[in-house]
């Protein structure tokens, strides 16, 4: 699944040029969020949280959660 079918609606993911990470910026709430995860790693991420979210380490899960409630991504296709 591509990445931007976990984003919500008007969020967009801008990698950074050397790859070390991504920033995540909503266009409805205008936040921007910078993580240190290239795009890849964190498809890895939200694919994981998605499918069974018991199974990241507590650091990459607070991570997911916090843009869940910082409606960065979809609740919706949360497993658990």
């Amino acid at each position: 699944m591509p990445i931007k079918d976990y984003l919500q609606e008007g969020v967009f993911l801008h990698p950074f040029s050397d790859q070390s990470g991504c920033t995540l910026f909503n266009d409805r709430s205008t936040q921007m969020l910078t993580l240190f995860f290239s795009e890849s790693e964190l498809l890895n991420i939200l694919t994981q949280f998605y499918c069974d979210p018991t199974k990241l380490p507590d650091d990459r899960r607070s991570i997911c959660f916090a843009l869940l409630r910082q409606d960065f991504i979809h609740p919706t296709k949360v497993a658990a």
